[in-house]
C-alpha cells in the first residue's frame, strides 16, 4: 500500500513497437524438412485414415502428424533428402539475390 502510495512512474511500461513488414518484399524460401513435410502431409494423413479403418475424418491432431512427418524425414535416406535440399539451396540463393535488390 505505502509503496504503491508513494510510485510515480508508469503502471505498465508500453511494448515496443515491431516495424511492419513490408508486403513488397521478397519471401523466405521453405526449408528441405518444410518442403518434404508440405510434399507427404496429405498422403499420411490418408495412410494414418486407412489404418484406423475409420470412415471419419483422421484422428491425428497437427502435432502428431508433424512427428510422424518429423520421424519420416529422419529416417528418409540422404538420396531422397538431396532432392529437397538442392531445391532449398536453388531457392536460397534466388532469394539472396532478390533481398540485396530489394534493400
Amino acid at each position: 500500500e505505502l509503496e504503491k502510495s508513494t510510485y510515480t512512474g508508469p503502471w505498465k511500461i508500453p511494448a515496443k513497437e515491431f516495424s511492419k513488414k513490408d508486403p513488397g518484399a521478397p519471401k523466405r524460401p521453405m526449408s528441405a524438412f518444410l518442403a518434404f513435410s508440405h510434399k507427404n502431409r496429405a498422403s499420411v494423413k490418408a495412410s494414418m485414415k486407412d489404418e484406423n479403418n475409420d470412415t471419419g475424418p483422421t484422428t491425428l491432431t497437427n502435432a502428431e502428424l508433424s512427428r510422424v512427418l518429423a520421424r519420416m524425414w529422419k529416417d528418409a535416406s540422404d538420396e531422397e533428402k538431396k532432392e529437397y535440399i538442392d531445391t532449398e539451396y536453388k531457392l536460397r540463393q534466388k532469394y539472396l539475390k532478390e533481398i540485396a535488390v530489394w534493400r
